[in-house]
């Protein structure tokens, strides 16, 4: 059966319509802490109450938390640019320059 909706409208439904199935498929996989084995991601979706959910993927061997969790857990901190560029520009300043050495003109001689 053909869509009678606009080519691209009914593009923008159906991924709608997969990241609501997607969605879904997560939440059902979801674990109580109860119910969460040794060897599943332990990251808390949504509020950490007494009825949270956990991710419940397979952890990475020896972490508490599964691959994409566990990045989003350990993401270094973002420095904004200014101050990125502050922190360059002090530690170039800082940084002594080494002296020049002029070449030795006996060592350059070639008999």
């Amino acid at each position: 059966m053909r869509s009678r909706l606009r080519p691209g409208l009914d593009a923008g439904l159906r991924r709608i319509c997969s990241i609501i199935a997607h969605n879904l498929r997560r939440l059902l996989d979801m674990k109580t802490l109860t119910d969460l084995g040794w060897n599943e991601c332990k990251f808390i979706e949504g509020e950490p109450d007494a009825d949270a959910l956990f991710c419940a993927e397979p952890a990475i061997a020896g972490r508490p938390y599964c691959a994409r969790h566990h990045a989003r857990a350990y993401k270094a901190p973002m420095i904004p640019r200014s101050l990125a560029a502050k922190i360059r520009h002090t530690a170039d300043a800082e940084t002594p320059k080494a002296p020049r050495v002029e070449p030795d003109i006996a060592s350059e001689v070639v008999f």
